[in-house]
């Protein structure tokens, strides 16, 4: 299949071209711009320059416009992903009233928003939590076998009969 070079103005077999993305210039094309741009570079900054030869240029950048496309790819999943937790979040504000799902603060104008707790090993959205739990739960590492043991300690030590909520 040819393909149009805008720099040259010639149309090209398409394997003269870099692959995986939509580029307007052949491989000739880049390789004089990327060498000019150097010489350019080296002599104002006095700096020797080594060139490549164009086969290095094509591999090295080959490599890196594959890594350009795979991150392209990868801030396209990450934006999926986004727009599935604000579906997420509107879900469990409504499902918990706006209210921290551990202590059941409610999420006011003034407050801060309520966090997304999730699970760090299987990334699983869990619920909504007020910055004060979702601080207690990181800091236990998200380990029952600690929040009981910390909820025992303050049972065994509590001279108050009331329960109080996070503050």
């Amino acid at each position: 299949m040819q393909k149009y070079c805008v720099a040259c103005r010639t149309e090209q077999d398409e394997s003269e071209f870099p692959y995986d993305v939509d580029w307007p210039k052949c491989w000739d094309c880049l390789y004089k711009n990327f060498y000019a741009d150097r010489v350019r570079y080296s002599e104002r900054t006095q700096q020797e320059y080594e060139p490549e030869t164009k086969e290095q240029f094509i591999s090295t950048t080959r490599k890196e416009l594959a890594d350009f496309e795979r991150e392209k790819r990868l801030q396209s999943y990450r934006k999926q992903d986004l727009e599935a937790k604000r579906k997420k979040r509107l879900e469990l504000e409504e499902a918990q009233g706006n209210k921290c799902a551990i202590c059941g603060k409610l999420q006011d104008d003034n407050s801060r928003r309520l966090a997304l707790d999730h699970d760090h090993t299987t990334d699983e959205i869990r619920g909504l939590l007020c910055s004060n739990c979702n601080s207690a739960l990181g800091m236990a590492e998200d380990n029952p076998s600690v929040l009981r043991a910390a909820a025992d300690y303050l049972e065994k030590y509590s001279h108050s009969e009331n329960e109080q909520t996070c503050p």
